[in-house]
């Protein structure tokens, strides 16, 4: 162990390291929402991919490189994608889940938050 010395001519030696990037995997139907969806991340932050369709979902987060937060919006209509977010826990348990919900809905909060999602934002979304 080498004792400090206040006044010593030894220097560090400074590695710097770059952070990682975040994956976010935008999943949206609609192509005006994915504007509206991505205008809300910085993509100098983060790593953003787009799929259209939530059936595609399985499959991209099982693929390398990992994703590390999903965004996912649900539509009214369509509660079966609420089911997929417990399917998407088990393959990923430190998925971060965030859901995009019509305005209005607040049931689907319950539901979405009760099957897993971390957050949930209401849409259209102000960038």
């Amino acid at each position: 162990m080498i004792p400090f010395e206040p006044n010593s001519t030894r220097h560090a030696t400074v590695v710097h390291r770059t952070m990682p990037r975040y994956r976010i995997l935008i999943v949206e139907e609609d192509p005006g929402a994915i504007c509206s969806a991505t205008g809300l991340l910085d993509s100098s932050d983060y790593d953003i991919e787009v799929v259209n369709h939530s059936d595609d979902v399985g499959n991209r987060i099982q693929q390398l490189p990992l994703v590390d937060a999903l965004l996912l919006d649900i539509d009214a209509a369509n509660t079966n994608t609420l089911g997929a977010i417990a399917h998407f826990r088990r393959i990923l348990p430190l998925l971060k889940v965030v859901v995009l919900l019509p305005s209005g809905h607040a049931d689907q909060v319950v539901k979405a938050v009760r099957s897993g999602a971390d957050t949930c934002v209401w849409k259209p979304c102000d960038s």
